[in-house]
């Protein structure tokens, strides 16, 4: 598991979590996921979710 990415597009994330793009944009929006460690735009301005710590945070095992 260790060699999977950290960070995987949106919409990937979308597809494997159950969470809707919408949902995740939502989420962004408000200010629930702070960017930089839930979330943030890769150079080419790609929307980047990090799974990792999402899990933690969705666990409520995340500190911010």
């Amino acid at each position: 598991m260790n060699n999977l990415p950290e960070w995987i597009k949106a919409k990937k994330y979308a597809e494997l979590s159950g969470y809707s793009y919408g949902a995740i944009k939502q989420k962004i929006y408000r200010g629930d996921w702070p960017e930089g460690v839930l979330w943030c735009n890769a150079p080419d301005r790609a929307l980047m979710i990090n799974w990792r710590n999402v899990d933690k945070w969705a666990a409520g095992r995340l500190d911010l």
